[in-house]
């Protein structure tokens, strides 16, 4: 869901996206392109060629395996923003996921984090469309979003909220 508001007065155009308790998981392969993180878009609209678009968020959830190698790419109209600077063989990402257990039984239970941030310049007064696509740096693996991966739907379990915001200015 987007809910874009108007710029006027002087206030920048903010459009957002959140989805709280979805459940569900995709497999993310290990390449470049990854998997695009469903429903998870914004459209916004800058009213001048010189604004500068703001991107942040927070996406929330479980790896299978391994989470210290999942990471996320921010795309605009199809274009991947991830940095160019780097060795060729470097994977070139926007965020990295935050490993926040210890090891043993609490893998499965304890969702991680990618928290991020991108200062975007369009250069553009046509309608832009920006997404996020989950990549792996290792084999394919599910990404349980908004929720553990051992989530049967027990009362204990957390359950997440996902966040992704634009702003122009």
């Amino acid at each position: 869901t987007t809910q874009p508001s108007g710029g006027g007065g002087g206030l920048p155009q903010v459009a957002i996206v959140s989805q709280a308790n979805d459940v569900y998981s995709s497999s993310v392969p290990s390449d470049a392109t990854g998997v695009l993180l469903a429903n998870f878009e914004i459209l916004i609209t800058p009213t001048s060629a010189t604004q500068k678009v703001y991107l942040s968020g927070v996406i929330n959830g479980e790896w299978e395996s391994a989470p210290q190698h999942g990471n996320i790419i921010l795309y605009r109209n199809g274009t991947s923003l991830a940095p160019t600077s780097g060795e060729s063989n470097n994977r070139k990402v926007n965020g990295q996921f935050l490993v926040n257990y210890g090891a043993g039984a609490e893998a499965s239970v304890t969702p991680e984090s990618c928290p991020f941030s991108f200062m975007d310049e369009p250069e553009t007064t046509a309608e832009i469309k920006y997404e996020i696509y989950l990549v792996s740096s290792i084999g394919t693996q599910s990404f349980y979003f908004n929720r553990p991966a051992a989530d049967g739907n027990q009362t204990y379990m957390k359950r997440l909220t996902s966040s992704f915001s634009a702003q122009c200015f």
